[in-house]
């Protein structure tokens, strides 16, 4: 054995770990393909201070060429080596923000001083991005009649507004929908708030199919198109015009027992469907 340890003076090469990194700036590119040894305790962390001085990044996020942006990859300030680890042979995307030229530091630092001076006496204000949801609407599996985002509410603000839903487009219920297999089960939602029961994230798509309200117009047109077929059979199987028949005519003055019959019944539908609406008035 030789004096540095080794059998025969023979020496044991090591494979450094390394990845391919495929850099684009702002979407655009790639501007560069290379190769980089991974370092660290572990030789599984990604030499991410390097990148950002050769390029000229201010920031590098995790990117798919198909998504697009998406998690901003942060580094130890001591060591300038990746938080997140990475696997040798590994492909990695990487999008960067350039760094903020001469100029743009110059009215950066302008403006900066500037605020200092004018806004000392002014309360700062801290602006929030509501949470919110995209939904594609149907009616009766038919659609979608509408496309649009809505706010989450509630007190984690992930909880759909569905009364508003209901109100607008004229829906009695709504239904969470596929629109390969269709119909799903209802949307359910608290009476007090009007806000779905089930939570919701932020950014979700979500495929919703609505049940229309019954029209009082429907049931009343058949009645009365039922009501005038009967009549009119009758009136051309027997010979002779029925005594009751002839008491239909308006001149007189009176209402015949059908305009009565069917007044009861659109009046009946009415309380019906203006129940609430008269509870409301303490009726």
């Amino acid at each position: 054995m030789d004096k540095n340890g080794g059998e025969n003076g023979r020496t044991v090469k090591t494979k450094v770990p390394e990845v391919e990194i495929q850099v684009f700036k702002k979407g655009e590119g790639p501007i560069k393909v290379f190769k980089s040894s991974l370092g660290g305790w572990d030789q599984d962390r990604l030499e991410l201070r390097g990148i950002l001085n050769e390029f000229g990044f201010e920031s590098v996020f995790k990117y798919d060429p198909a998504t697009g942006r998406g998690d901003r990859i942060h580094f130890n300030p001591d060591n300038g080596k990746s938080l997140t680890s990475y696997s040798d042979g590994s492909v990695i995307f990487l999008d960067g923000d350039p760094k903020a030229g001469p100029d743009v530091q110059e009215e950066k630092q302008s403006g900066v001083a500037e605020i200092e001076e004018t806004s000392k006496p002014t309360r700062r204000h801290v602006t929030t991005k509501v949470p919110e949801v995209e939904i594609h609407l149907f009616r009766q599996g038919k659609g979608p009649i509408d496309v649009f985002k809505s706010s989450l509410g509630g007190w984690d603000q992930d909880l759909l507004e569905v009364r508003d839903i209901l109100d607008k487009y004229g829906f009695k219920s709504i239904y969470a929908f596929n629109p390969e297999s269709g119909r799903s089960v209802p949307i359910r939602f608290n009476p007090k708030n009007g806000r779905s029961i089930l939570p919701y994230r932020d950014g979700a798509v979500i495929f919703i199919d609505g049940e229309p309200k019954d029209s009082l117009i429907k049931p009343v047109t058949k009645i009365l198109v039922g009501v005038a077929i009967i009549t009119i059979l009758i009136t051309l199987v027997l010979k002779e015009t029925p005594e009751w028949f002839k008491k239909l005519n308006f001149s007189a003055g009176g209402f015949p027992p059908w305009v009565l019959a069917c007044v009861v019944i659109v009046f009946t539908r009415l309380r019906k469907r203006t129940k609430d609406i008269l509870k409301k008035f303490g009726w």
